[in-house]
This record gives structure tokens, C-alpha cells and sequence, in this order.
């Protein structure tokens, strides 16, 4: 049963949606460590650049959700001000 979830997960996985991921990790990882140093914002959408490909399953939810995050800092620092 488990070997059959494993496989079918695997198998809707593509080469887009794999490139996708890796990209919104690596941007979380550059958010993450520049907002430790420079911006809680930062630090916080790193975090949720790192964590949400686990909640979101179509491209266009992983693509939406992560250019949110990827602009948010920028607003809330100018927001906060």
C-alpha cells in the first residue's frame, strides 16, 4: 500500500515541477540566511519558501504561492516603515 503511494507520486512528478521545487528551496535558502542577518521578513518568507511545496500540488498553486513569497518581504518592509 505504501509502495503504491510512493510509486504514484513518483510518477506525477516531472521534470518542470522538480525544477520548480529545487528553485523555490534554493530561494528560501538565500532568504532564510539573509533574513537571519539583515530582515525578520526575509527570514520569515524563507521559511515558507523552504516549507510549502509539502502543502501545494499543482504547478500553478506552486507557482502562485511561491512568487507571493518571493515578493512579500519587499512589501511588508515598506509597509512596516
Amino acid at each position: 500500500m505504501i509502495q503504491d503511494t510512493v510509486q504514484q507520486f513518483i510518477s506525477s512528478l516531472d521534470a518542470v515541477d522538480i525544477f520548480m521545487r529545487i528553485v523555490g528551496s534554493i530561494m528560501g535558502i538565500i532568504y532564510l540566511s539573509y533574513g537571519k542577518k539583515q530582515n525578520f521578513w526575509y527570514a520569515l518568507c524563507g521559511l515558507g519558501l523552504l516549507v510549502y511545496p509539502y502543502f501545494f500540488h499543482t504547478k500553478t498553486e506552486v507557482i502562485a504561492v511561491g512568487v507571493g513569497l518571493l515578493f512579500a518581504p519587499m512589501f511588508l518592509t515598506r509597509l512596516i516603515r
